[in-house]
């Protein structure tokens, strides 16, 4: 641009010069803007697009749980896993009971697997499971059908029971080669119209080097009552050690 006498002074452009929304997606360069660019969000918040192609923040989930596609049209959202795992610990300090109360065992869930495994304080002593009612163990003889398979087909059917000895076979040691595992299945824990059933496979010693394997299936005979827990311990003293895991599975 020609001027007559001398030029002015540059001058710095300001924001205030460039009017709202005149800079189009056209004019910026490829890979031109970085992250400090954008603008300060939430930590954990991923950003997504709504059923109208809006830009949108999904929210913030919560330790343990996975992105999950809502379908289409929906951004995606943080939910709980399927299994998800919903109680796991773990001790060395002699404990009288394990139990997996009703804070785990929901109607958000309809089958359960539980891992237990550990060591008893005392010897010559079962593995004990019983079935819970908000809070409380199942104490009355509701017929409490039960049946238990050993390796050397040992069977035990009876009713009128209010306890599930896990280990049909013989009794399990306490010595340092004489532990157990088990793995459990519950399920319709908390149905009102479906009988929960209790299914389990347990492997444990009983005098050092004979190993022994039991495989069982409960029931209690009443599938209006919802049980919404279940407890562990030995048929006598405590567990020197144990660790336990429950997941659960939507269905």
């Amino acid at each position: 641009m020609a001027y007559i006498g001398k030029q002015p002074a540059s001058v710095a452009l300001a924001s205030s010069d460039i009017a709202d929304g005149i800079i189009s997606e056209a004019k910026m360069a490829n890979d031109a803007i970085s992250l400090t660019e954008l603008k300060a969000g939430t930590d954990g918040e991923i950003i997504s697009w709504d059923a109208s192609g809006n830009p949108v923040a999904v929210g913030v989930g919560s330790d343990g749980q996975v992105l999950t596609s809502t379908g289409a049209g929906s951004p995606p959202a943080f939910e709980a896993g399927n299994p998800s795992l919903l109680y796991s610990t773990a001790s060395t300090v002699d404990t009288g009971t394990l139990t997996i109360s009703s804070t785990y065992i929901t109607s958000t869930h309809r089958w359960y697997k539980i891992y237990l495994s550990g060591k008893m304080a005392n010897d010559g002593v079962s593995l004990i499971a019983r079935y819970m009612i908000d809070g409380s163990a199942v104490t009355d003889n509701y017929a409490m059908k039960t049946s238990g398979f050993g390796i050397y087909d040992h069977e035990d059917n009876s009713t009128g029971q209010n306890t599930i000895d896990l280990t049909n076979q013989v009794t399990i040691g306490n010595a340092a080669n004489e532990p157990f595992s088990a793995v459990l299945d519950f399920f319709n824990p908390t149905s009102t119209t479906l009988t929960s059933i209790l299914h389990w496979s347990v492997a444990y010693a009983s005098t050092g080097d004979v190993f022994y394997g039991d495989f069982g299936v409960a029931r209690r005979n009443d599938g209006t009552q919802a049980h919404n827990g279940i407890t562990f311990y030995p048929s006598g003293g405590d567990f020197n050690e144990y660790a336990i895991a429950v997941y659960g599975f939507k269905v």
